[in-house]
């Protein structure tokens, strides 16, 4: 058996990494192959067998679950860790290398064994094609050449499918590299409108609430940083982030709304989703939204798993999107928006790429009985099986 110290390369690595992941088709064009060298060479059984770093696996042929056990075929490890290019055994029992084996003496009676060694470009042997029979048998130099073209077969497969892999690794990196270069770049509206607070509050020479201000946005920032370097945070992480950023614009806007957060997660530890997505469009409805209000607002977040998706539902009962437009206060105002929405948007194709699963956002309108404007809905969707990845 192949142990791990015998592993010089990452190529060597990742071929076992491989082998272990189960894969339909390479299952069955193998099968396929293996029925193939059966008929050619006229035995009961063929097999591909598998190595791992400590154990052997069995993993397609035309009676593989009769092999698949804890035991290891001491016939495919002679093949392997032997320098032929075929190994024959015609008659098992008269061949003091095996007539001891368990294969032998017992179910399924192996006799006769011929097994040609996989190796990967690189030359490493991972596995084997073989054939066996209950019966004595030769191979004529025809079947022989047969069954070292079949393997051969199967060592492409398993190229392909490493190549194949590391395409897609590679794909992968590449958007892993863009969203890290995205998060460098921090919401600009966020510290633009932090900055200007700020310099409201020392204007007015308002000291205590100068320096609450900035002791909270110190911590809120400290978050961010954090949060940049990670994929994924927590529900829980993003609960603790949402309430610090709610609480700072409260002193911002001069305790014009208020805001709940609703965390229907039981576990919100376990449940991930990507940080600084929900964040601009809580931030739009503050300042877009209920802070265009001359009564106090109202802003609320829900948190919910639904089927396979983590759902939050951002709600305000502001003047609503129509409205917002027509009443910027500043072209900057918009344009520092427009700027948000299109960094999140962005994100969020590259996640969906990334995981090949969906990442939706949908914005809706609310209208009172009446049918005037009553703020709006934000509705974004992650799958709820995304695990924690650190840059």
């Amino acid at each position: 058996m192949v142990k791990s110290e015998q592993l010089n390369t990452d190529s060597e690595h990742l071929t076992l990494h491989l082998n272990s992941i189960p894969d339909p088709l390479a299952e069955d064009d193998c099968t396929n192959i293996t029925t193939i060298a059966s008929a050619v060479c006229q035995t009961e059984v063929s097999l591909v067998t598998l190595i791992g770093k400590d154990e052997q696996w069995i993993k397609y042929g035309n009676r593989a679950k009769e092999f698949n056990s804890s035991k290891e075929i001491d016939f495919c490890l002679h093949a392997i860790n032997g320098n032929q290019d075929i190994l024959i055994v015609e008659d098992a029992r008269k061949d003091s290398r095996f007539k001891d084996s368990i294969f032998v003496k017992g179910e399924p009676y192996v006799v006769f064994y011929a097994g040609v060694p996989l190796r990967s470009e690189d030359g490493f042997s991972f596995g084997t094609l073989c054939v066996l029979d209950k019966e004595p048998r030769t191979l004529s130099d025809e079947q022989v050449k047969s069954l070292q073209g079949l393997a051969r077969q199967v060592e492409v497969l398993f190229q392909l499918r490493k190549n194949k892999f590391l395409l897609e690794k590679s794909l992968k990196d590449a958007i892993i590299y863009q969203l890290k270069l995205i998060a460098a770049q921090l919401n600009p509206n966020f510290i633009y409108s932090s900055m200007n607070s700020l310099q409201s509050f020392v204007l007015e020479e308002d000291t205590e609430k100068s320096i609450n201000f900035i002791s909270d946005f110190s911590n809120l920032f400290r978050s961010i940083i954090t949060n940049s370097q990670q994929l994924y945070i927590s529900v829980e992480e993003e609960v603790n982030f949402l309430t610090g950023f709610m609480k700072l614009e409260q002193l911002r806007n001069k305790y014009h709304f208020d805001f709940e957060i609703i965390n229907n997660i039981d576990d919100p530890s376990c449940y991930f989703l990507p940080p600084m997505i929900l964040q601009p469009y809580v931030e739009n409805a503050i300042i877009h939204g209920v802070s265009r209000l001359e009564q106090n607002g109202k802003v609320s977040i829900e948190l919910s798993l639904q089927d396979e998706l983590l759902v939050c539902i951002i709600e305000d009962n502001g003047v609503g999107r129509d409205s917002a437009v027509k009443t910027d206060k500043t072209r900057e105002d918009n344009l520092l928006w427009q700027y948000g929405k299109g960094f999140v948007l962005s994100r969020l194709n590259l996640f969906s790429r990334l995981e090949e699963k969906e990442f939706n956002v949908k914005i809706e309108d609310k209208f009172s009985n009446n049918g005037s404007s009553s703020g709006s809905r934000v509705i974004v969707s992650f799958p709820a099986d995304l695990e924690p990845y650190y840059f």
